[in-house]
């Protein structure tokens, strides 16, 4: 069963599998059996630096099944995992001295910035994946995170020199995909910064790249999803982005995940749906203030016109020069969906 777990963990590139003794963080794990032929496993995930326990779990299978249940065993481990080893990463970046950071410790430094869904914040990130890119100019990972980061700054936040933002996120993805290093985080990053330029088909390349390196990538599953819905695919969106938070729950990427769920209803005209799902999405990332205008749209359309009003306002709040026009060349909507949040921001009140 371990070397079944080992074989699993390293399909992730990031994760660097060392004899026991000698690894940051380890595995441990017990199996017992019942006289009705049961078994059951419990495992552990530890910081052996503090000493700490960052995740647990436990499964049940059937001894006459062991062969099955140890590959299921593996591969859901291995995707469980991979979440919190990289918030212990996150967490032990931000500790540190930011001069004192390797290329890996800014990233990770970078990553929770850029996931904020706050302008302010991303700007920070930017900072220090340009250092990550100059210690590392051979690592793909800064690269596309950086290509995501300015996609979003381009799209989403309506930056004052959008198309140079989208085509930064296009440049630097480009030079991201010529590094491939085989990892599915990379893969999905990149993906994201394709999709952010407006090349969808480029980004769809990539996202197919991460899930067939690590099928159990809730990343690649989410932006493939996310590729879905901007190209109007709304059941089919909805369906990739629900694997994606069923493979990762707690995943801080969970909020674009939501936000996407409810674009996909909205498309629909399902508007009581993505209501509920941009509420959801907002209450897990409350920094993403950028998402309200579409919130706002979908208030409009079900009818609930003050609550468009004022949710609108709190979009403008932090956007005020945001128009209709603009958020028609941000994210990478297809025409029909465009026109719909239009149609709920002109019922909101906002001008073009």
């Amino acid at each position: 069963m371990a070397e079944e777990i080992i074989v699993a963990l390293l399909r992730i590139r990031w994760i660097r599998v060392v004899a026991l003794g000698k690894a940051r963080y380890q595995l441990r794990g017990k199996v017992w059996g019942d006289y009705r032929g049961r078994l059951r496993v419990t495992v552990v995930l530890i910081d052996t630096m503090t000493g700490s326990y960052l995740w647990a779990d436990r499964w049940e299978g059937e001894r006459n099944e062991a062969f099955e249940f140890q590959d299921r065993l593996a591969m859901r481990l291995s995707d469980a995992i991979q979440s919190t080893l990289r918030g212990a990463e996150i967490e032990r970046a931000t500790r540190q001295d930011p001069a004192q950071l390797n290329a890996w410790g800014l990233t990770m430094r970078a990553l929770p910035l850029v996931l904020s869904g706050a302008a302010a914040k991303q700007g920070m990130a930017l900072e220090f994946l340009e250092r990550a890119i100059e210690l590392a100019p051979d690592d793909p990972l800064p690269m596309s995170l950086a290509a995501w980061c300015h996609g979003l700054r381009g799209c989403v936040h309506l930056a004052p020199r959008r198309e140079d933002e989208k085509k930064l996120a296009r440049e630097l993805a480009a030079r991201a995909a010529a590094l491939n290093a085989g990892d599915a985080m990379s893969e999905a990053l990149l993906a994201s910064g394709y999709a952010m330029a407006h090349d969808l088909s480029l980004a769809a390349v990539h996202v197919n790249r991460a899930l067939a390196i690590d099928g159990g990538s809730a990343w690649a599953w989410g932006r493939g999803g996310l590729i879905s819905l901007y190209r109007g695919k709304s059941t089919e969106a909805i369906e990739h982005l629900w694997i994606a938070r069923a493979l990762a729950p707690a995943d801080p990427m969970n909020s674009f995940f939501s936000a996407g769920i409810a674009t996909a209803h909205l498309q629909e005209a399902r508007y009581d749906d993505a209501i509920r799902w941009f509420t959801r999405g907002i209450a897990e990332r409350p920094t993403a203030v950028w998402m309200k205008h579409l919130l706002a749209s979908a208030y409009a359309h079900a009818g609930r016109r003050e609550e468009a009003r004022q949710t609108l306002l709190e979009w403008t709040s932090v956007y005020p020069e945001g128009t209709i026009a603009e958020i028609r060349s941000g994210l990478p909507f297809c025409s029909d969906l465009l026109d719909r949040i239009a149609e709920g921001l002109e019922s909101a009140g906002i001008h073009h």
